[in-house]
């Protein structure tokens, strides 16, 4: 275990591909092995999962901080570890470098029902949405036109819940009787969810800010993305995205930060409506993500920005960032292509733009090839374990002797079933 790193990383392996190219040492966080197989990960740490236990993970962590000489940035990269930082920063803050709004409006932010009364409050351009919905013969109903969106008051545990065997991050319903299927399923995993107007258009007008910001909200460096495809269409996750210049998003974005008095990192998320052009206001997550690594080579690494403005070392204007570069997820983006082609939502030549243009991968990477040879290993592993339990002769099937006091037989038929 290194004793003096420049950064903690509570991360996937995309946002430790960006902290590694601003040249920073990194002890990583992560349950993922392909991570800590990265070129990057120059020490690694076990830490009990903040799903399971906030308090125990902050402890662990300010134990590690002990450790150290030095006061690393901290780097987090889901809701649950938003949460965790945020609700435990007083100890966090003595061993490691980090720069959030107050802990209510964090909270606001990852609660959706609470956003929703934030955004109504400040004005922001929301969809119409309804929390938790309950008419008075006690049937969920959306009271407009179809199609309407259900998703989790919070995501906090969502996706590890595997709500579905392909996960989500909303469901789209399209109809009454699909809606009452759709709600038992989310109230199955869900303590609370809400319904949400369908902003016409398809996965690529979902645009997302990306920015940091000083203690006084002004912004040190952003850039705007937008979505190309995802998994699956219209309410899956990223598996395309690439970065475009539209300045209407981006003044959009410094606008509502600048006005809340935002410090930290953020991610905006807007759609486009077709039929209107009007863009609205999604979601908002004040945390690292995926959409770093294709900030980062593309001129713009806000994980960089991040360390240096906290070390006193950032000077100068917000640098620019290139367009065009794409970032694509292998085998999930060849589900959504075969996906898109089977409805006729992909033309051919924006299939050729993505994956014959400039791009990084979430797995695969010329300079960090250790992750994506592990993988592949791991799945030949697998495949080879495969063919030889199909090889194998059944077990044959004994009829359990089910007299009076052959317990012990039961027991050998339960233990085989």
């Amino acid at each position: 275990m290194i004793t003096d790193p420049d950064a903690v990383v509570i991360g996937d392996l995309n946002l430790l591909r960006a902290v590694g190219l601003a040249g920073l040492r990194s002890i990583v966080v992560s349950q993922s092995r392909r991570t800590l197989r990265s070129r990057y990960s120059t020490a690694s740490f076990e830490m009990t999962p903040p799903l399971e236990d906030m308090k125990r993970s902050a402890d662990e962590l300010c134990e590690l901080g002990s450790t150290l000489r030095t006061r690393p940035t901290l780097y987090y990269s889901n809701d649950t570890q938003l949460l965790m930082v945020s609700r435990h920063r007083e100890a966090l803050s003595r061993y490691y470098r980090f720069l959030m709004p107050d802990e209510k409006l964090i909270e606001d932010m990852v609660d959706k029902a609470r956003f929703g009364m934030l955004a109504v409050s400040r004005d922001f351009p929301m969809p119409r949405t309804l929390v938790n919905p309950v008419t008075a013969s006690g049937r969920i109903e959306w009271p407009w036109s179809f199609p309407c969106v259900v998703k989790p008051i919070t995501r906090v545990g969502w996706f590890e819940a595997k709500v579905e065997q392909v996960p989500h991050k909303v469901f789209k319903v399209e109809s009454q009787e699909e809606l009452d299927r759709k709600v038992e399923v989310m109230q199955a995993h869900s303590r609370g969810f809400l319904l949400q107007e369908f902003i016409s258009g398809e996965d690529d007008q979902i645009y997302s800010f990306h920015g940091y910001f000083d203690r006084s909200s002004e912004p040190l460096a952003w850039f705007v993305g937008r979505k190309v495809r995802t998994y699956p269409l219209d309410t899956g996750r990223s598996t395309c995205l690439e970065l475009v210049q539209e300045p209407e998003v981006a003044e959009l974005g410094l606008s509502i930060l600048r006005g809340l008095g935002f410090s930290g990192v953020m991610k905006v998320d807007f759609k486009r409506d077709s039929r209107s052009g009007r863009l609205c206001l999604l979601e908002m997550n004040p945390r690292f993500n995926l959409w770093h690594y294709l900030g980062a080579v593309s001129g713009v690494n806000l994980p960089e920005v991040a360390h240096r403005y906290l070390a006193g070392t950032w000077s100068g204007p917000p640098p620019k960032y290139r367009a065009g570069c794409y970032w694509i997820s292998g085998s999930m983006d060849v589900k959504a292509i075969s996906s898109a082609l089977r409805r006729g939502r992909l033309a051919t030549g924006k299939l050729l733009r993505s994956w014959m243009g400039r791009k990084v991968c979430n797995l695969f990477a010329w300079k960090d090839p250790f992750p994506f040879l592990f993988a592949v290993r791991s799945l030949l592993r697998s495949a080879v374990t495969a063919g030889r339990s199909k090889k194998r002769p059944p077990t044959p099937v004994v009829e359990a002797d089910r007299s009076p006091g052959t317990r012990q037989s039961d027991k050998a038929t339960n233990l085989a079933d």
